[in-house]
C-alpha cells in the first residue's frame, strides 16, 4: 500500500469528516475546494480531467450579473471530472446535500488506486456510499481493460 503525506492525509480526513456528519447538523464539515481536490489527485497520479475557466456570477432569480464587495464580475472556476467513478464536480453542483456522495467517490478512488487510508475503510465502517463507489470503479475499470 502506498502512503499519503501529511497534507494529503489532512484532505482525506476532511473527506471522511464530511461523510460522518449529517449535512443538517451544526458540525457539518464542508467538502474541500475543487482546486485542492484536483491537486490531491494529481499528486497521487490518479487519472482525472480538470479545467480552469473564468465564469461570470449570476443572481439566481433574474439572471442578472452581480458583483461581490471589492470583487469583479468574473471568478475562476475549477472543474473536476473522473470518469471511473462518474464524478463531475463543478462550482455549481457542490450542493450541501450532495457533498457526501462526492466525498465517497473521491475516497473510493483513492482507495482503489492502492493508497493506505489508515484502516478507515473497514468492514464495520464502510459507508454504503463508499462501497457503491468502489463497486462502480471496479465495474468501469473492467470495461476499459
Amino acid at each position: 500500500m502506498k502512503q499519503l503525506n501529511k497534507q494529503q492525509q489532512k484532505v482525506v480526513d476532511t473527506l471522511f469528516a464530511n461523510l460522518e456528519h449529517n449535512f443538517w447538523s451544526a458540525d457539518f464539515v464542508r467538502l474541500p475546494q475543487n482546486r485542492t481536490l484536483i491537486k490531491l489527485l494529481n499528486e497521487l497520479d490518479i487519472p482525472n480531467s480538470s479545467m480552469v475557466t473564468d465564469e461570470k456570477r449570476f443572481s439566481k432569480p433574474a439572471g442578472f450579473v452581480y458583483t461581490t464587495s471589492g470583487g469583479g464580475r468574473t471568478y475562476t472556476s475549477h472543474k473536476l471530472k473522473v470518469a471511473s467513478v462518474n464524478l463531475d464536480l463543478t462550482s455549481e453542483n457542490r450542493h450541501r446535500c450532495q457533498q457526501g456522495d462526492h466525498a465517497s467517490k473521491i475516497i473510493a478512488l483513492i482507495h482503489c488506486n492502492g493508497f493506505d487510508l489508515q484502516n478507515k475503510i473497514t468492514e464495520e465502517y464502510k459507508h454504503s456510499e463508499i462501497r457503491n463507489a468502489i463497486e462502480m470503479f471496479n465495474k468501469n475499470h473492467k470495461k476499459s481493460a
